[in-house]
């Protein structure tokens, strides 16, 4: 009965810790794409500031390719 009690113990702490993860990675997966956009937001003012308006060709955003949009809705 003890190994029981312990056992049991230990898969609810483990599934505790495994949320927590998961928060984690949701939050982290959160701030990085805001800084990724922050660096593109720093990047495109920087080629516009030294380049003026011969800058605008190379600030179009790229699409995305759809695997990774799909990728990206699911998280």
């Amino acid at each position: 009965m003890v190994r029981y009690l312990r056992t049991k113990a230990k898969h609810r702490y483990a599934l505790q810790e495994h949320e927590g993860l998961l928060e984690e990675l949701r939050v982290a997966r959160v701030e990085l794409a805001r800084e990724r956009e922050e660096k593109e937001r720093v990047l495109d003012e920087f080629l516009r500031t030294g380049f003026g308006p011969a800058a605008d060709p190379l600030i179009v955003r790229i699409p995305q390719p759809e695997s990774r949009r799909r990728r990206a809705a699911m998280k």
